[in-house]
């Protein structure tokens, strides 16, 4: 029996539905669909105007093209703004250690209370591993959401410091529980069950990046309202941030607005450039970025990749997210297809993932 996985983004007035049926070797498009939803309902407190988003993903679910989407396990994407986020070293410890240090670790460098937040987070396995504690607060300062600013207290008897990259990478992220609950609230109005969360950039990564390509990577998803600009390696992410500034900023016909684009997306790649150094001098020293992947509705932008190659130095592609997913019954459209790669990466998680 097939099994049909649905991923959800809610985004700054839009809600995007993806459903994907799995099979032996890969994916097969069921349905999508995008539609609007009330402006600005995330805070990192809450998800609000649970009742009207929860009708209107019932209803874009059932009118969803090729086909209606029956599956009633979503995956949803929490957007960059209501997460916190950071890169740290801790000593090379155990599993078991490991699991034990890192809550310590996480209530100190994102500066959270654990008893308000959920918090996950993923040890490398990789070489790349950051030279000193000043990455998480440097990270930190550029994801923590716009309400959080006070730094609460720190945790006690937090791991031992490790200097110069000596030891085991952890990337970590933290939300508030009372974000979750009201998520957990809107899927049970609109009687769907929630399969499990993941950040927009992961799901993105997914959705781009072949499950066996270990490259690192820039992966610049321009949205509506807000740049997410991250670094991952394969589709494991390793600095995440993002920018206040969209494709309204630009024009709504994308064949003819590089000239625009060019002209007011200074602070995007001002934050490339951070976020690349960052990475290549403090989280992976002797390591390079070998590529950049854009992706969202500006990479529909008429000269986009070009240009971003031109600014950054770095081979630059346009990110295609149905690429991994069979759509031979019912053809995109290319301009379309690249709106869905946060809907389609979280259709193809896994919901057995951490």
């Amino acid at each position: 029996m097939s099994t049909v996985t649905v991923g959800v983004d809610i985004g700054s007035d839009s809600l995007k539905v993806v459903g994907l049926e799995r099979q032996a070797r890969g994916f097969r498009l069921v349905g999508l669909n995008h539609v609007t939803v009330p402006a600005n309902s995330w805070t990192a407190d809450e998800l609000k105007n649970q009742e009207e988003i929860a009708k209107t993903l019932v209803a874009a679910l059932r009118s969803s093209k090729p086909s209606a989407i029956s599956g009633k396990k979503v995956m949803i994407a929490l957007p960059e703004s209501v997460v916190y986020s950071g890169t740290f070293a801790l000593p090379q410890l155990a599993p078991k250690e490991l699991a034990q240090a890192v809550p310590y670790e996480i209530a100190e460098k994102l500066s959270v209370n654990l008893e308000e937040y959920f918090f996950d987070y993923e040890s490398t396995t990789s070489l790349c591993q950051p030279l000193t504690e000043k990455l998480a607060d440097e990270s930190k300062a550029k994801n923590e959401p716009d309400s959080k600013k006070a730094k609460e207290p720190p945790a006690k008897n937090a791991a031992p410091a490790v200097e110069n990259g000596v030891g085991t990478a952890v990337f970590a992220v933290a939300t508030k529980r009372s974000l979750v609950q009201s998520i957990i609230t809107m899927c049970q109005i609109a009687k769907v069950e929630l399969a499990g969360l993941d950040i927009k950039p992961g799901a993105v990564a997914r959705s781009v990046v072949a499950l066996d390509d270990h490259r690192i990577r820039l992966i610049v998803d321009l949205g509506a309202s807000a740049t997410g600009v991250s670094v991952a390696e394969g589709r494991a992410l390793r600095l995440t941030s993002s920018v206040p500034m969209g494709t309204k900023s630009f024009s709504d016909n994308p064949k003819n607005t590089l000239k625009t684009f060019a002209a007011k997306a200074g602070p995007i790649f001002d934050e490339v450039l951070h976020i690349t150094k960052f990475f290549e001098n403090r989280v992976c020293p002797g390591t390079k970025i070998q590529e950049t992947i854009v992706t969202g509705g500006g990479s529909n932008i008429e000269g986009l990749a070009e240009y971003f190659a031109n600014e950054t130095g770095l081979p630059t592609v346009i990110g295609e997210p149905f690429k991994q997913i069979d759509v031979h019954h019912f053809p995109l459209n290319t301009e379309l297809s690249r709106i869905f790669a946060d809907a389609a990466g979280l259709a193809m998680r896994d919901s057995r993932e951490k």
